[in-house]
């Protein structure tokens, strides 16, 4: 069976739609594009992250927050991470859904015996080819 026909299609219609409303937020008339590379370099991790070996990405992460210091680094992270939530709720909200979106593609592509690279260059291109063109579409409309 050929790539195309595998596709989980209604998932991907989800990821674009995710990632064009959440280029169109983004686009500001007096920003030279520099939220835009903070958006796809942001596309660009969490499909590495989901895409990931989970055992190897797990032991990289965590290797450091077994002594107490490294907790109490985790914690005050974690209490800014809070107040950054709550105070912009309107950006976190989109990049809530474009999480969720890339976790459902994610999940049927490995259903349909994807393997991980495929899966990484799939999601990173419709990721970040439906984010500049939400971002275009806001420009030129």
């Amino acid at each position: 069976m050929s790539l195309i026909k595998k596709l989980p299609w209604l998932p991907l219609a989800f990821l674009v739609a995710a990632y064009c409303t959440f280029g169109w937020f983004l686009y500001a008339p007096h920003d030279p594009g520099l939220n835009l590379f903070f958006a796809a370099v942001f596309a660009l991790t969490v499909a590495g992250l989901l895409t990931a070996p989970e055992r190897s990405l797990r032991s990289r992460l965590f290797a450091w927050s077994f002594s107490s210091v490294g907790r109490f680094v985790v914690v005050l992270c974690l209490a800014s991470l809070a107040a950054v939530i709550f105070y912009m709720a309107n950006v976190f909200i989109h990049i809530l859904v474009a999480i969720a979106a890339c976790m459902l593609v994610r999940l049927d592509m490995q259903t349909a015996g994807f393997e991980q690279w495929q899966a990484f260059w799939v999601l990173s291109m419709v990721s970040l080819i439906s984010l500049g063109s939400g971002w275009a579409l806001h420009y030129y409309i």
